[in-house]
């Protein structure tokens, strides 16, 4: 060893893994911080929004009316666990690898644990074969990473959804949206689909990882120098998509103008909007009538719209000896109360059905013609094309 020279004791590999561990612990919390901003830009549009209304939705359906409130806070939930994971990504890199060596530790003497306290770890590593080649906290990130970006990516598609004409709940900022040089017209989501794009790639990060894991023996190999560039890739994709995300909640405007068409109101008693009138619920053309006969005509409408037991009971005999194939609780009421709603319905399933079936004998009655044809020609001899 040359004179001023010094002998690299009890690091070797294990210096790596060691300066990967910090990275993290220092970016982790940041990554963090990130996640809060989104969590309170969600919560602040669930309070300024009130008691406004929205559709939920399941299968993509309209489903049960709820607070726009309660939307937002539903992702906010997401976020928070994301940011548990992310903890607990943290908390897994929490351990000294130094003294580790290549493999098999080291002859020095080497007080890890004074290590640990002056590096700020709260623990030592418990097996040096193992700990040469231990990326686990680097599968834990980036999984962690990519149920984030899974996360946003699911906030991105419904806002692009519920922002769009044919929703139109809310309203993107023009600065959270990009026009179109042929379309003056349109304000297009470009910040929400890049995040809804760059969730693949994180997504991609991990599963390559792991595929890089799996065939790995015991102790260090080179393979694992692929760490960085997945753990640094995903970390940055993640940070900018939640500022990304943060400046478009953070800037999004509830449809206050929409005449119904959407869904929304800013109170029980629509002060923006209405919920979407479901055919099945509405009045029939009869009852309406009644109601301008008199106070007995303007009874029995009430009596159509809420039915006894024996008449539901009644109503739903009607509906399934009429139409038995769609019957429900709720059908078999307005079938009572206005029954050539739902007659054009069956007809039009019966003669779809006849329709099948002449389709299937005219197809039959075909093969059958052209095979005897065949059949015939053959017989006589004549060769077939």
């Amino acid at each position: 060893m040359q004179a001023g020279g010094f002998t690299p004791a009890a690091r070797a590999t294990s210096r790596v893994s060691l300066d990967l561990r910090l990275y993290l612990r220092r970016r982790i919390p940041s990554l963090q911080q990130a996640l809060s901003r989104l969590v309170a830009a969600c919560a602040d549009q669930a309070e300024h929004a009130g008691a406004a209304l929205m559709p939920s939705y399941t299968h993509m359906r309209r489903a049960q009316p709820v607070l726009v409130a309660h939307f937002f806070l539903a992702h906010a939930s997401a976020l928070r666990r994301d940011f548990d994971k992310l903890d607990a990504a943290r908390e897994e890199a929490d351990a000294l690898p130094l003294g580790s060596g290549a493999i098999a530790g080291t002859s020095y003497p080497i007080d890890t644990a004074v290590l640990a306290r002056r590096l700020g770890f709260s623990r030592v590593v418990r097996n040096s074969m193992d700990a040469s080649s231990d990326r686990d906290f680097v599968a834990s990130f980036l999984f962690a990473v990519s149920l984030a970006m899974v996360h946003l990516s699911r906030i991105a598609e419904d806002l692009i959804i519920f922002t769009g004409e044919e929703h139109g709940f809310f309203d993107l900022a023009d600065a959270s949206a990009t026009g179109s040089s042929m379309m003056p017209q349109k304000k297009n989501p470009d910040p929400l689909e890049l995040v809804r794009g760059k969730s693949g790639r994180a997504i991609g990060r991990l599963t390559g990882w792991l595929v890089t894991m799996k065939g790995l023996p015991s102790g260090y190999n080179k393979d694992l120098q692929e760490d960085k560039e997945a753990v640094f890739d995903a970390e940055r994709t993640l940070a900018v998509s939640l500022t990304a995300a943060h400046a478009v909640i953070s800037r999004l405007a509830l449809n206050s103008q929409n005449d119904g068409t959407c869904g929304i109101g800013s109170s029980a008693r629509n002060r923006c909007g209405r919920l979407p009138r479901d055919p099945r619920h509405a009045v029939p053309p009869g009852a309406r009538n009644r109601r301008r006969d008199g106070p007995a005509a303007a009874r029995r409408g009430s009596r159509l719209q809420q039915p006894d037991a024996q008449g539901m009971e009644r109503g739903e005999r009607l509906f399934r000896r009429r139409c038995p194939q769609a019957a429900t609780p709720l059908e078999s009421v307005h079938a009572e109360t206005d029954a050539a709603v739902h007659q054009p319905r069956c007809r039009a399933g019966f003669l779809a059905r006849v329709q099948e079936l002449a389709r299937k004998f005219a197809a039959f009655w075909l093969n059958f013609l052209t095979a005897a044809f065949y059949t015939l020609r053959r017989a006589q001899g004549v060769p077939s094309l």
